[in-house]
């Protein structure tokens, strides 16, 4: 209270008020720039958004993520964002000694003065005179890389570079999840064909097929049409991208009992908000109507992409069963010591033999005639019980389906 009361002695009113709407105005960003931060199709463009979103955090100039790759002792470049002159995706260069290995030993960021004379780290290929901050990539104290961040017009603050560390965290973990993927990928090739040709062969083709559809979606030369064919086949890609992550995280619990989880504390309105605004536009391609409703500002103690991944699978199957003109309603409430979320729609129903029978996996009823290799609810269910709450359905032949499912308030 009292520095503020100097502030305004110092600024005036009129001042001060100007300073706090900056403030207000740089978290409101930091708020954006961390929404839906790590959901993606696959790592590489998770850790993209992550480099692109921590550059224009401070207004740099550039950034990449340096991956540790233990087997060979050395620091791999992934994910360069606005790369003229920085290091290529895949650049190599020796662990020891280098600036990603001093900031992981001491956990703190440390800043560069110039990196094109900085000899220990692949850093020393950028071609221009620069500075720029490193921060280490930790998550429960296992290495994993660094977050270089090249600095613009801007210097770097305290402020900046404590909310480029939270993204760093972020980062952290998601390129943790990332490698364990790999590995797992690498075990399921000798275990199961068919997983193997899920998991991995067709990875590839599908990150092929979302990139061209980024490069075409970027032409301003599209006609609608052409537009409306990109979205069709941009809903296949996700389709079978969530096809093939759930066909990972089955494998996991078959063979570990349980999802890797890395919980934090996140605002519930912000997880409802963000999969309504996702609702929203997948409805749209089902011309299907949005009802959402968020109450309650609590706090659960979670891994967000995997309460989120419950969510999307929840709204997924919604939309799939809900018809054109139909209504498709999301809700968030503060019941007791619980978040309860709700995902309900206009379909056909599910018979009451059948409502514990859908969180089994591989269970499909035998009536459908909709898509899907049935992990999806049962991944869902997995998620939810790890988190401590608990899922089901209510639902009644001809009158639509609401799904339901409970989380802990921190």
């Amino acid at each position: 209270m009292k520095k503020l009361n100097g502030l305004v002695a110092g600024l005036g009113i009129a001042g001060a008020a100007w300073w706090i709407r900056g403030l207000l105005n740089e978290e409101r960003t930091f708020q954006e720039l961390l929404r839906g931060l790590t959901i993606g199709p696959n790592p590489e463009e998770v850790l993209h958004r992550i480099a692109q979103r921590s550059a224009k955090l401070v207004n740099g100039a550039a950034s990449y993520v340096e991956r540790i790759d233990a087997e060979r002792d050395e620091i791999v470049a992934e994910a360069v964002y606005n790369g003229h002159d920085m290091p290529v995706v895949g650049a190599r260069g020796p662990y020891r000694g280098s600036v990603a290995e001093h900031v992981i030993q001491t956990g703190k960021a440390t800043i560069i003065q110039n990196v094109r004379s900085e000899s220990r780290s692949i850093l020393a290929s950028v071609k221009h005179d620069s500075p720029a901050v490193v921060l280490p990539l930790l998550t429960d104290h296992t290495p994993i890389g660094a977050l270089i961040v090249l600095q613009g017009k801007r210097r770097f603050t305290s402020r900046s570079i404590a909310r480029l560390q939270t993204m760093a965290d972020m980062s952290a973990v998601s390129l943790r999840r990332a490698m364990t993927l790999d590995k797992l990928e690498q075990a399921l090739r000798t275990k199961d064909e068919l997983t193997r040709v899920l998991a991995h062969d067709l990875r590839n083709p599908l990150n092929t097929i979302a990139m061209a559809t980024q490069r075409l979606r970027d032409s301003a030369t599209l006609e609608r049409g052409q537009s409306q064919l990109l979205e069709m086949i941009d809903r296949s890609t996700s389709r079978m991208s969530r096809l093939i992550q759930d066909v990972i995280d089955n494998a996991v619990i078959e063979h570990h009992g349980e999802l890797p989880l890395n919980p934090t504390e996140h605002p519930v309105e912000n997880l409802a908000e963000e999969i309504c605004e996702q609702t929203r536009i997948q409805a749209q391609a089902k011309t299907v109507n949005v009802h959402c409703e968020i109450q309650g500002q609590v706090t659960v103690y979670g891994d967000r992409d995997r309460l989120l991944q419950v969510l999307t699978n929840l709204v997924d199957n919604a939309l799939k069963f809900t018809p054109a003109g139909g209504t498709v309603t999301v809700k968030s409430e503060l019941r007791d010591h619980d978040v309860r979320f709700s995902v309900s729609d206009n379909g056909p129903g599910i018979p009451r033999a059948d409502h514990d029978r859908v969180f089994e996996p591989y269970w499909r009823a035998s009536h459908s005639a909709q898509p899907g290799a049935g992990l999806g609810l049962a991944i869902a269910k997995q998620i939810v019980e790890q988190h401590g709450g608990r899922i089901w359905v209510e639902s009644e032949e001809g009158r639509g389906s609401t799904f339901i499912f409970t989380i802990p308030v921190s």
